[in-house]
């Protein structure tokens, strides 16, 4: 027998950011930014924490770094919507540097 419950939409923001949070501690998401030769590179990988596999990994380039990042976005947000994750990409400035 199936049951109807009715909940609030308080209720149903509570939940949503709950299952979300908990998305988000499952896996780590990174990224690197590189600069050679004045051309931007990032790239973004998402990691399982629990084993360790790279689940996702993508890049972007272009003569900017908002380009090189607007691009790397872009596949990230793909990626995740082909394998069903709700991750969000790291903001430019929480990317790692390297040269």
């Amino acid at each position: 027998m199936k049951k109807i419950v009715r909940i609030t939409e308080n209720d149903l923001t509570r939940i949503v950011k709950r299952v979300l949070n908990e998305e988000q501690e499952e896996y780590l998401v990174s990224g690197t930014k590189f600069n050679m030769f004045g051309s931007h590179r990032i790239d973004i990988k998402v990691t399982n924490k629990s084993t360790s596999e790279i689940i996702i990994s993508v890049g972007g380039e272009g003569s900017s770094e908002k380009e090189a990042y607007d691009k790397a976005v872009e596949s990230f947000n793909k990626k995740c919507k082909e394998k069903g994750l709700n991750l969000q990409p790291p903001t430019i400035d929480k990317l790692e540097k390297s040269n």
